[in-house]
């Protein structure tokens, strides 16, 4: 599996790629700091699964996440952003992300949740083969439910 992470904090991107790395040891993970870095890294390869912050230095991780999603539909997109707003709910949704992390996480929570979606992802991966209909696949992908990370509980929301 190809992983790309642009984050632009160290820690955080190093703590997505240790987290990935348990999930799946045999992980291609690139850790890119840049909006222009990942948009140039997406020229040359596809990865399987993207993690992109919304704010980066120089630009908009939504604008990696759509250069992806036109690249390879059936790829994993996911967002991050200490800020979640119905807007921006809607804009990621638009610009094909398949799911949201909300900054501050917690690293079982965030541990899970990659391993789930790793798992649907494996999951869809086969049920694709088997099938041999990719618009259906992906059609089936653009209606499925969009699943937002919080920080707090359920009831506390």
């Amino acid at each position: 599996m190809k992983v790309l992470i642009v984050e632009d904090d160290p820690w955080i991107a190093e703590l997505f790629s240790l987290v990935i790395r348990d999930l799946d040891a045999h992980a291609d993970v690139t850790l890119l700091a840049s909006a222009v870095a990942a948009q140039n890294h997406l020229r040359g390869t596809t990865p399987d699964l993207l993690i992109a912050d919304l704010n980066l230095p120089d630009g908009n991780g939504l604008d990696v996440v759509r250069t992806l999603a036109r690249k390879a539909p059936a790829s994993l997109r996911l967002l991050t952003t200490a800020n979640i707003s119905r807007q921006l709910v809607l804009d990621a949704r638009a610009a094909g992300i398949t799911e949201i992390i909300a900054k501050p996480f917690k690293l079982d929570n965030l541990r899970d949740r990659l391993a789930r979606l790793l798992s649907t992802e494996q999951s869809a991966a086969a049920e694709t083969t088997s099938i041999g209909d990719l618009p259906s696949f992906l059609q089936a992908r653009l209606q499925s439910t969009l699943r937002l990370a919080w920080s707090t509980p359920a009831r506390q929301q």
